[in-house]
C-alpha cells in the first residue's frame, strides 16, 4: 500500500500494489465514500482488509480524525470496497486519530498523536479487535505514563498481535525532542499496559527517535529521522531487543545506518517485513519507496525478498503531481513493502 494525502488537491487517495504470479504489480486506487479532509493520512493492510486514515476528519469532533475500512471482493470479485468507517470511542478535537495505523491480524492500532485525554495535545494509541462478526471494536486507548503536553505519542504505531509499540518523536524527557518509543503488552486477562519506555543510548537534541517504529516478536526497530548519521540529520534506525540487558528489559542492540543517504534525507520511515527485513520508506519530494536491508545483516533482519535492495520498481498509476506526496505512508504484508 501507498497513501498521496495531498492527491485531488489535498483530499487525498490511497494505493493498494498486488503482486501477480507472473510477477507484474496490479493497482487499485482507492477513494473515500464521502469527502474527508487528508484521505490517506495513514495506511496499513491484513491481506484481505484495508485501513485507510483521514486525520482532519470532523464527524466525530473538529479535526478529530477516522479510519476508513475496504475489504477484498466488497462489491465484486477483486474488488476493494469501503465496509466500514471508524472513530474513537472518545473522542477529541483535533486528535488526529488517523495519522498513523498498524494492523496484524485481529488487531488494530491506531495513532492520535494530538489526543487530549490525559494532557493537551500528548496523544494517544486506540486498540480495536475484530469481533466474531467481522467488526472492529475498540478495546483499549494507550497513553504514555508520563504524557506531557505536544509530544506527538501515536505519531508512529506498530503491533504484532500481542505487542504494541508507540513512538513519541517529540518527547522532551531527558533530551530535548529526542524522542521515544513506548512498548505495551497484554495480559492474559486482556489488558494492555506499558512495560517500557525505549530511548537511544546516544541521544541529541532533536533526533526525534519514534519517529516510524516496527516490532516484530522480541525485537523492536525505532526511527530517529534527525539523528546525525552519515550526514547531517540523515537519520537512523535503532534496534531494542526484549532480553538484551536482561529478562524484559528491552535493551539497545544496534544503530543502522546506511551509506547512501545525505544530509537532512531523513532515512526511517521503517516497517518491519514478516521475515525479517529493516524496511525504509525515504520521504522526499519526489515520493519514493525504497527497502533498505542491513550490511552485515543483523538477525533476524536477515534478508530481504527477491535479492536487491533499494527501490523497488511500482506499476503505472496515475501521473503524478507535484506536492502529491506519494508514498508518504507505507504498508506491508508478507515480505513486501510498499
Amino acid at each position: 500500500m501507498a497513501s498521496a494525502p495531498r492527491e485531488r488537491d489535498g483530499d487525498g487517495a490511497a494505493y493498494v500494489f498486488e503482486r501477480q504470479v507472473d510477477g507484474s504489480w496490479r493497482r487499485t486506487r482507492l477513494l473515500p465514500p464521502d469527502q474527508p479532509d487528508v484521505f490517506g493520512g495513514g495506511v496499513a493492510t491484513n491481506g484481505t482488509v484495508v485501513f485507510v486514515g483521514s486525520a482532519l476528519d470532523d464527524d466525530a469532533d473538529i479535526n478529530a480524525g477516522a479510519v476508513y475500512v475496504y475489504e477484498r471482493d466488497a462489491g465484486g470479485p477483486g474488488n476493494w470496497g469501503p465496509v466500514a468507517k471508524l472513530t474513537a470511542a472518545e473522542p477529541t478535537p483535533q486528535a488526529y486519530f488517523g495519522n498513523d495505523i498498524a494492523v496484524q491480524g485481529g488487531v488494530l492500532v491506531v495513532g492520535a498523536r494530538l489526543d487530549s485525554g490525559k494532557a493537551l495535545q500528548a496523544g494517544a494509541a486506540h486498540i480495536f479487535e475484530r469481533s466474531s462478526g467481522g467488526e472492529w471494536i475498540e478495546v483499549a486507548k494507550l497513553f504514555a505514563s508520563d504524557a506531557d503536553f505536544n509530544v506527538c505519542f501515536g505519531d508512529a504505531v506498530a503491533t504484532d498481535g500481542t505487542t504494541v509499540v508507540v513512538g513519541a518523536e517529540d518527547d522532551r524527557n531527558p533530551v530535548n525532542l529526542g524522542g521515544a518509543a513506548y512498548v505495551f503488552e497484554r495480559d492474559e486477562s486482556g489488558q494492555w499496559s506499558e512495560v517500557k519506555k525505549l530511548q537511544a543510548s546516544d541521544a541529541g537534541a532533536g533526533d526525534h527517535l519514534g519517529s516510524s517504529v516496527a516490532v516484530w516478536r522480541d525485537t523492536v526497530v525505532a526511527g530517529a529521522r534527525s539523528v546525525d548519521g552519515v550526514g547531517a540529520g540523515s537519520g537512523a534506525l535503532y534496534v531494542f531487543e526484549r532480553d538484551a540487558g536482561g529478562p524484559g528489559a528491552w535493551g539497545e542492540v544496534a544503530k543502522l545506518v546506511t551509506s547512501d543517504t545525505h544530509a537532512g534525507q531523513n532515512l526511517p520511515h521503517a516497517r518491519a517485513t514478516w521475515r525479517g527485513p529493516v524496511a525504509s520508506a525515504r520521504r522526499s519530494r519526489s515520493g519514493t519507496a525504497s527497502r533498505y536491508c542491513p550490511e552485515p545483516p543483523l538477525p533476524p533482519f536477515d534478508r530481504c525478498s527477491g535479492g536487491d535492495d533499494g527501490v523497488v520498481d511500482l506499476p503505472d498509476r496515475v501521473e503524478q503531481a507535484g506536492g502529491d506526496v506519494f508514498g508518504l505512508q507505507v504498508g506491508v504484508l508478507g515480505e513486501d513493502l510498499l
